[in-house]
């Protein structure tokens, strides 16, 4: 027996039940499509930051391009600034073989010089003629371009400080024939004696200034040599324009150094006949040398033994500086109170192959 259905049309339910299918289908299939918008995002993100490091090492590497060029540069002008100096130091090491040639040369005519001179003096000289008087045995005089430095200080009046003040008071006649200044003024005859005739030489007095005896000197520029004339002849003009001068002043060793530089050529020896070390620095600074005042009176002379030595420190580097090769001698007479002057000279001496000599008391006319 047949049930009787159910009101309205049979398809309605399931029509209503693949309608609901359908919109869970579509409810699934956005809700799946959410994240992968998500994951697209976050690629793209990523592209975006892999795009920047990519950036950034683009430009990294042109910042060190831009640098690497900036350094060639550099390289190439460091190497056309050392291809200019290797130029020029050629050019200044063909210059100094050039003037050490014509050094050479020179050399070589003064010794041909010397040896006519020694030939000259050999035949006008008698064998058999005795020793002259007067000698300072152990100084050898050279016969061409020599100098001789006579201090004419007040201290050259005497050996002692309270006869030198004594002096500089007396008249012009007791000065000139101090005992120690005509030692001096022997000393000098005696090494001018020894230059044979035709010799260059030059016969310096220095004080507290510089001046030439057997020739004015200039004050700047080149100073010309004299040539020693006939041996009477000239030891006479010489022995009158020494007796005429008279001691004053204070030692200004510098000056005479620098004076002595300024011959050309350059001499060979020069003779320093003095009694202590100098008094006046010349155009140094006394605040800038050891011991000294830091306030100088001008021309005001130094009494301290240790500033007096640095003073003559100061004026033995013209020697060595403008004077080398120059053999220096050195007749140091006495005065009290001055005990480093013989290790000064002697040291000044010593370094250039001369010598150092003290006459003994009474010189010449004992």
């Amino acid at each position: 027996m047949r049930r009787p259905g159910p009101p309205g049309h049979p398809l309605a339910l399931l029509d209503v039940l693949c309608c609901g299918l359908g919109a869970a289908v579509m409810l699934l299939m956005l809700v799946r499509q959410a994240p992968a918008s998500d994951e697209m995002a976050m690629q793209v993100g990523q592209a975006q930051a892999a795009l920047q490091r990519a950036q950034d090492e683009l430009a990294e590497w042109r910042r060190l391009l831009t640098d690497t060029d900036a350094q060639a540069t550099q390289a190439a002008q460091a190497l056309r600034a050392a291809q200019d100096g290797r130029s020029a130091a050629e050019s200044a090491l063909q210059r100094r073989a050039q003037s050490a040639q014509a050094a050479a040369q020179s050399a070589q005519a003064d010794k041909e010089l010397l040896r006519e001179l020694l030939s000259s003096a050999e035949a006008d000289t008698p064998t058999e003629e005795p020793p002259p008087p007067k000698q300072l045995t152990g100084l050898r005089m050279m016969p061409d371009r020599t100098v001789i430095l006579l201090d004419r200080s007040a201290s050259m009046l005497h050996r002692n400080i309270v006869d030198i003040v004594r002096l500089r008071a007396s008249p012009p006649r007791a000065q000139l024939n101090a005992q120690k200044w005509r030692t001096a003024r022997d000393a000098a005859q005696w090494a001018l004696a020894r230059i044979p005739e035709g010799g260059r030489r030059r016969l310096l007095m220095f004080s507290s200034a510089v001046i030439g005896v057997d020739a004015p000197l200039s004050q700047t520029g080149v100073i010309r040599w004299e040539r020693q004339g006939a041996p009477q002849q000239d030891a006479g003009n010489l022995r009158r324009q020494l007796d005429a001068t008279a001691p004053e002043g204070a030692t200004n060793l510098k000056a005479a150094l620098q004076a002595t530089a300024r011959l050309s050529p350059s001499p060979r020896q020069v003779l320093i006949i003095t009694d202590g070390l100098p008094t006046l620095p010349g155009a140094t600074p006394l605040r800038s040398l050891r011991g000294c005042p830091r306030v100088n009176r001008p021309n005001a002379p130094i009494v301290s033994g240790d500033c007096r030595m640095s003073v003559f420190l100061n004026a033995a580097r013209v020697a060595e500086q403008q004077l080398a090769g120059t053999r220096f001698d050195v007749i140091l007479l006495p005065i009290e109170g001055d005990a480093q002057a013989a290790h000064g000279y002697w040291l000044l001496a010593a370094l250039s192959g001369g010598r150092l000599l003290t006459p003994a008391f009474g010189w010449p006319t004992s």
